[in-house]
């Protein structure tokens, strides 16, 4: 009996492209946000309708989502999932595939919006206030998100800050570790990093996915 063992091999084709971490994200939030788009101008009483041409060079026009998206050829798989969201509401609903669609698409859209850099802006923080607290934490984004966002808080609460940034990897868990990642940011900037949290008014930092204890020792005496 012969087995076979080691490494997985995988076969791409000619030209093709891998992306990941923080560029895989934004690809796939763009894939879904661009079938959002095709079906934002069907929606409604002033919705218009879309004309489809198939392989065949068959014709057939129509507003009805369900009917654009079975229609459309899509290769992107965020794409690919985000209409068979639209068909899984079809099925077991048999209506809303436009509005499933169109929610997941702003949802996506507001999660990677760039001007916060997290997906809750200063309004919101100001809605979510009254909950009650006695610290406001920036938890598992990006260093250099949090950065972003440490403003935007700053402007609406003037309680303590805590900084929980990650360190831009994909073994987050320990049993996966994968000894060919490494984190975005060295020891040395992470230090910078904080030094300017701190002087931004931030007093207490910490870390998680990435960010060890190595990391915090660093911050001993040097903030």
């Amino acid at each position: 009996m012969t087995y076979l063992t080691g490494q997985q091999v995988i076969i791409l084709k000619e030209g093709t492209e891998r992306s990941r971490d923080r560029d895989a994200r934004r690809s796939n939030m763009m894939a879904a946000q661009i079938i959002s788009e095709v079906l934002k101008t069907t929606l409604g009483p002033r919705g218009m309708d879309k004309m489809l041409i198939d392989s065949l060079g068959d014709i057939s026009i129509t507003s009805d989502g369900a009917t654009i998206l079975n229609e459309i050829d899509v290769q992107h798989p965020a794409a690919k999932m985000l209409i068979e969201v639209a068909k899984t509401q079809d099925d077991e609903v048999g209506d809303g595939t436009t509005t499933a669609v169109l929610l997941a698409g702003e949802l996506l859209k507001k999660a990677g919006d760039p001007q916060a850099g997290w997906p809750v802006d200063a309004d919101e923080l100001e809605a979510l206030l009254p909950i009650g607290g006695d610290v406001v934490t920036i938890f598992h984004s990006d260093i250099e998100d949090t950065t972003k966002a440490i403003p935007i808080v700053k402007s609406k609460w003037a309680g303590p800050i805590a900084v929980y940034p990650e360190a831009g990897r994909r073994d987050y868990v320990y049993n996966l570790a994968d000894p060919r990642e490494t984190n975005k940011y060295s020891i040395e900037e992470w230090v910078q990093f904080a030094r300017n949290w701190v002087s931004e008014g931030v007093q207490i930092i910490g870390g998680c996915c990435g960010i060890g204890v190595e990391y915090i020792e660093a911050l001993r005496g040097k903030l």
